[in-house]
């Protein structure tokens, strides 16, 4: 039978270009746009969550594979590279995002 699950992420904006995100699951932190959109450095803006919810996503995808599929997992690593295109009259999209995994599994010898 399907069901369903509900999550929720509340945003407060704290004056310029400042904003406040509370996670359902319980983290918290502050955001802002990037520098080159008149943001600040050394925080998450919605372009770093936007690429990092995609390859997070993809890799409990891939540990749940390898978990139903009894794979000996010794590591995973994933670079994710989304590319932005900035149109003349300023708006954006994501034209792709690139992962780049480095998976290593332990080969089972059958004949032990």
């Amino acid at each position: 039978m399907s069901r369903t699950a509900t999550y929720n992420a509340t945003v407060i904006w704290k004056g310029e270009h400042w904003g406040h995100l509370r996670l359902g699951n319980g983290p918290e932190m502050d955001f802002s746009a990037p520098p080159d959109a008149h943001g600040h450095e050394g925080v998450l803006t919605p372009e770093d969550a936007f690429v990092a919810a995609v390859n997070t996503c993809i890799m409990m995808m891939f540990i749940w594979t390898a978990e139903r599929f009894k794979l000996d997992l010794v590591s995973y690593e994933c670079r994710a590279d989304g590319t932005k295109l900035i149109e003349l009259d300023r708006t954006e999209t994501f034209t792709d995002v690139v992962l780049r995994p480095r998976i290593v599994v332990r080969l089972r010898r059958p004949w032990r």
